[in-house]
């Protein structure tokens, strides 16, 4: 069987054949395997880069934490002044209800004294115009001895 050109040859090394170097660009070149670094740097400065970051990071998310925690708490205040404010409108409402309903306590005061005084008289003169009435039948009652039967 006859071998062919693209049979021995890397497709690569055809289009290098074909097109010549000049047409390859820098992501057609084949990489090396080893990165070039610079002579700044090292490998010990990326890993202190990292940890320079992380630590940055950290700081970032604490102080996100603390701003959190602190808005929080001033939520938390605020809404105990709030509720402090409600109970203490309810409580005013609450008393301008009673004493309208009720009147003011001292005339409330006065008015259940003369009430109380009537009455006390009503019964002192039902007692002094049924008194002898009563002495009457209790002394009939207490006086009055049935027979014994044997």
């Amino acid at each position: 069987m006859a071998r062919s050109f693209s049979d021995d040859v890397p497709l690569s090394d055809m289009s290098e054949a074909l097109l010549g170097n000049e047409s390859r660009s820098e992501y057609d070149r084949p990489r090396s395997p080893v990165r070039q670094t610079t002579s700044s740097s090292s490998p010990h400065d990326g890993i202190q880069k990292l940890l320079a970051a992380e630590q940055e990071a950290q700081r970032i998310v604490t102080a996100a934490r603390e701003a959190k925690t602190q808005r929080l708490r001033q939520a938390k205040e605020e809404a105990t002044r709030e509720i402090k404010a409600f109970k203490t409108q309810l409580e005013e409402q609450f008393q301008q209800r009673l004493n309208a309903q009720t009147g003011h306590s001292g005339a409330n005061f006065e008015r259940l004294a003369a009430e109380t005084a009537t009455k006390i008289e009503e019964i002192k003169h039902q007692t002094a115009a049924k008194g002898p009435e009563v002495a009457r039948m209790l002394t009939q009652m207490v006086l009055k001895v049935p027979p014994v039967s044997t």
